[in-house]
């Protein structure tokens, strides 16, 4: 398994592409593998799910584009996703497939949140 999951073909009015951190890496040390993972001169919107590597707080969810196969280093930023965006359920679905859950740095209540098909 690589740094992250990614999860293509999203339909979401916040991005094309949701990447899901499978460890506690600074999200912002892989950019280089995240433009090697995109087709050349693609453009898309992604999501990077940090919740492993910060929890469950306001900096959870970065947003940044890709254009022409780079990442738009100004593009980058912290977004708000609902508590009831299909983002969170498709990431709770990553998680929980991968078995990132039980040895992340979430609270115990989280964990069986996510455990029992909750999306945090």
């Amino acid at each position: 398994m690589g740094k992250f999951i990614i999860v293509n073909n999203i339909t979401s009015n916040f991005c094309d592409v949701l990447l899901v951190l499978s460890s506690s890496i600074c999200p912002i040390s892989p950019l280089k593998e995240i433009e090697d993972t995109m087709p050349p001169y693609s453009n898309c919107k992604i999501i990077i799910d940090q919740i492993l590597h910060i929890g469950n707080n306001s900096e959870r969810f970065i947003y940044l584009e890709i254009n022409h196969g780079e990442v738009s280093k100004s593009s980058i930023k912290f977004i708000q996703i609902p508590k009831n965006d299909k983002i969170r359920e498709l990431s709770r679905d990553v998680m929980i497939s991968y078995d990132l859950i039980d040895f992340s740095i979430l609270t115990t209540i989280q964990k069986n949140m996510l455990n029992k098909g909750i999306a945090i």
